[in-house]
């Protein structure tokens, strides 16, 4: 790809995807500046923070959210993971892509048991969880992540709001997990026996524990249908990865031995690779 600079000492000019290069709809650098520009700063392995403002505003598939912008100042925005997709999903959808901006959106507005919402965001943008999640499931679609993506994404967001929205929901989804589990293992033995039975019941299974989810069905039906994807994409990779974890801790002990053998000080080599460190 041709490449140009603008002025001499300038970066040379990039071509980019029309959503990062002229109009990033619903977000913005500023009120009304398009394209918008994520700045962030590494802090560690996994986390950013935030360094210039964004701003955002609700789709209008969201009539009952503000019509005005919401700014998101800087300092809201601190050790952010962006999207927590697992390293095995990688495959499916990244940690950062065109779902960043509603990830960030998203990871703000979503409390944990020891986090709280900054002061000064404005009450009208304090949204309960489920519609937290719906802010980033029309977010995505608004930012053109495809539609099957985005749904998907949504149903795993929404699944985490449940897991931490009380014990009866907690419980209603090891219930799910359990019945999709064990509904997996019966769409394997359908196929393996060839018996055409209990496949069908397995497949259409998730019809039914989907009602699990209450008012968030659609989340679960898709969550249903999509662990199937996940685990046939996701268990070739996951055993790869443990393959390469071995060989990399393996190397690792050969140089701890040498080091020590030869009376070198072994504290600046690096440890083995962890899970979160890819």
């Amino acid at each position: 790809m041709a490449i140009t600079a603008d002025r001499a000492g300038e970066r040379p000019a990039r071509k980019v995807p029309p959503f990062w290069g002229k109009d990033s709809t619903p977000f913005s650098a500023d009120e009304g500046v398009q394209p918008c520009r994520i700045v962030l700063h590494q802090v560690d392995d996994n986390d950013f923070d935030l360094v210039d403002r964004l701003v955002v505003r609700a789709p209008a598939s969201l009539p009952d959210l503000p019509r005005g912008p919401f700014v998101i100042e800087p300092a809201w925005v601190e050790a952010c993971d962006l999207a927590s997709i697992p390293g095995v999903l990688g495959w499916f959808a990244r940690r950062h892509g065109r779902h960043t901006g509603a990830a960030l959106v998203h990871d703000l507005l979503i409390l944990d048991k020891d986090k709280t919402l900054p002061d000064d965001v404005p009450e009208e943008w304090r949204l309960p969880p489920e519609q937290a999640d719906l802010l980033f499931r029309e977010l995505l679609l608004a930012c053109g992540v495809p539609p099957v993506r985005s749904y998907v994404m949504w149903a795993a967001v929404a699944a985490r709001t449940r897991w931490y929205s009380g014990l009866r929901r907690r419980a209603g989804m090891v219930v799910w997990a359990l019945s999709a589990a064990a509904g997996t293992g019966a769409l394997v033995l359908g196929l393996a026996r060839g018996d055409g039975m209990l496949t069908g019941a397995a497949a259409v299974a998730p019809i039914a524990g989907a009602l699990l989810w209450g008012r968030q069905y659609v989340a679960g039906l898709i969550a249903g249908y999509a662990v199937w994807w996940a685990l046939a994409g996701s268990a070739p990779a996951w055993v790869a990865y443990k393959v390469y974890q071995g060989i990399e801790g393996l190397v690792w002990l050969v140089l701890w031995v040498r080091r020590r053998l030869a009376g070198a000080p072994v504290g600046d080599l690096p440890g083995p690779v962890k899970h979160n460190e890819r």
